[in-house]
């Protein structure tokens, strides 16, 4: 498939999706302290190529009865397109006419939207 071809195609799949990812993780060593990290990150493509990111970061460290939490979010808007990097498809997200971010991208099937190799979860904005 020609390149314009497949990221017209592409940029059609994207156009008015929410790319959605998350993960966490839990620890507790032998003295029964613990640790607990997650992140959530969603990017909003909306069908005038805005988009909108938005990064939730909450960790919490539990020892000698002690609680400590953190909570840290981060968000930002621009402009998106897809375009061929290093001869593949690339999204790619401009804030200030700079690239803020670019992840080579493939359609996963039903709801599933590869970005570098790793699985997000693609939905219709509401």
């Amino acid at each position: 498939m020609p390149a314009d071809r497949e990221t017209t195609d592409l940029a059609e799949v994207l156009s008015g999706r929410v790319l959605s990812r998350a993960e966490n993780q839990f620890d507790r060593d032998r003295s029964g302290a613990s640790s607990y990290f997650e992140r959530s990150k969603a990017i909003f493509l909306h069908e005038d190529r805005t988009f909108r990111y938005e990064e939730r970061t909450f960790s919490q460290v539990c020892a000698a009865g002690m609680s400590l939490p953190s909570e840290r979010r981060q968000s930002g808007e621009g402009t998106w397109t897809v375009e061929v990097v290093t001869d593949r498809p690339a999204l790619v997200l401009r804030q200030d006419g700079r690239v803020a971010a670019c992840w080579h991208t493939r359609d996963g099937g039903a709801g599933v939207q590869y970005l570098d190799g790793e699985p997000w979860s693609r939905h219709r904005i509401r």
